[in-house]
């Protein structure tokens, strides 16, 4: 579903409520990193991907959430 971020890694911040994507090059190498949805979900403990490709978020709050992430039809 999200090709650009193939090989990358996603990281779920509890502290900084964000996701840190890793860009690595050939020999895994972490060469870049963008920080996403900065607080729009609050503490985002786990992050996963589902087999269509989608990212599934758990959230650390009191009524955490399980945020599905897709793109737009």
């Amino acid at each position: 579903m999200f090709p650009e971020w193939k090989n990358d890694l996603l990281v779920g911040a509890l502290k900084f409520e964000l996701i840190a994507r890793l860009t690595r090059d050939e020999q895994g190498k972490i060469t870049g990193e963008e920080r996403m949805f900065k607080g729009a979900f609050g503490r985002i403990r786990d992050v996963r991907e589902a087999p269509d490709g989608s990212i599934w978020l758990l959230t650390d709050e009191e009524n955490g959430q399980i945020i599905r992430l897709s793109r737009a039809q």
